[in-house]
């Protein structure tokens, strides 16, 4: 092994740290394929599914707008006008709608983090075998200034890596908050245990 590492004549022949190419995977890895992945199946948002896709970029947008617009002009006649049904209708796509892309942008958070982590390591990992190799004097075919300023990338690689996991942390943190949708939907659930426990102390009660 310590010959073949004598062997060397580019420090870019060792496994090392390459920002552009690991920072490529983490845009592939938050690609909009894993966008219908990830969001949940809920009849009532089908239609913001399907516009996700963007296979029709002007007409997915128009189409997004008017599965959160409560007043939206699908379900409308010409003057712009909804019945009581229509308007519950839109009402209840436009709830599902913004509850299901809230778990959707939660597990995307979620998903980007642990790829952060582990881009995160990766990058270490790699800095410190850079730093190991090059403090070997005898190592390498490099003038000193080589050396070094090989040594302050791997120290800037270090300093990326401590900053893609704080970027980690902070989606992580982000994915566990509870949104609008959610905090109203938990209010209601809450609501209605409260409401059924009553019900039940109020059967309970002699008469």
């Amino acid at each position: 092994m310590q010959a073949d590492l004598r062997k060397v004549q580019s420090i870019q022949d060792l496994r090392l740290s390459n920002p552009q190419e690991l920072f490529a995977r983490a845009l592939a890895m938050s690609g909009r394929s894993q966008t219908n992945q990830m969001m949940p199946v809920y009849a009532k948002a089908q239609r913001l599914r399907q516009a996700l896709q963007l296979t029709n970029p002007v007409q997915d947008v128009n189409t997004m707008y008017d599965v959160f617009s409560r007043f939206g002009t699908s379900s409308a006649d010409p003057n712009g006008n909804m019945t009581s049904d229509q308007y519950q209708a839109k009402r209840e796509e436009s709830t599902v709608s913004l509850f299901a892309a809230e778990e959707m942008m939660a597990k995307r958070k979620l998903a980007m983090a642990v790829n952060y982590y582990k881009i995160a390591d990766e990058m270490t990992a790699q800095s410190v075998e850079m730093q190991a190799t090059l403090k070997n004097p005898g190592r390498y075919a490099m003038t000193e200034g080589e050396r070094i300023a090989a040594l302050n990338s791997s120290n800037d690689n270090l300093i990326k890596a401590m900053q893609l996991r704080e970027q980690g942390d902070r989606l992580f943190m982000e994915a566990s908050q509870s949104g609008p949708a959610h905090q109203a939907a938990e209010a209601v659930y809450a609501s209605t245990l409260s409401r059924n426990a009553l019900i039940k102390m109020d059967r309970a009660r002699p008469r």
